[in-house]
């Protein structure tokens, strides 16, 4: 799946649960949103390049993205999960 939102071009997925959505950005973060509230619960830089491509491995364990520059990285999903503001 792939959009447009607050002008950055866009790779997306689902977390396995469908509670968020992942947005792989142009200038090289990931931003998930809570799908209930549309509510931004996690935004980190993953790379210096755009983020061309991403998905969850189907435990939801593991978040694979890939730069428009070809770097590819492997992220422990439960890790960003844990490390959510729940206080928020």
């Amino acid at each position: 799946m792939g959009g447009n939102i607050y002008g950055f071009q866009i790779s997306s997925t689902f977390s396995s649960d469908g509670k968020y959505i992942l947005g792989g950005c142009q200038d090289g973060t990931i931003r998930m949103w809570d799908v209930a509230t549309g509510e931004i619960k996690k935004k980190f830089k993953a790379h210096n390049s755009s983020v061309s491509d991403m998905t969850l491995s189907t435990d939801g364990a593991t978040l694979v993205s890939r730069s428009a520059g070809g770097e590819v990285l492997v992220w422990n999903f439960a890790s960003i999960l844990g490390a959510i503001d729940t206080h928020n």
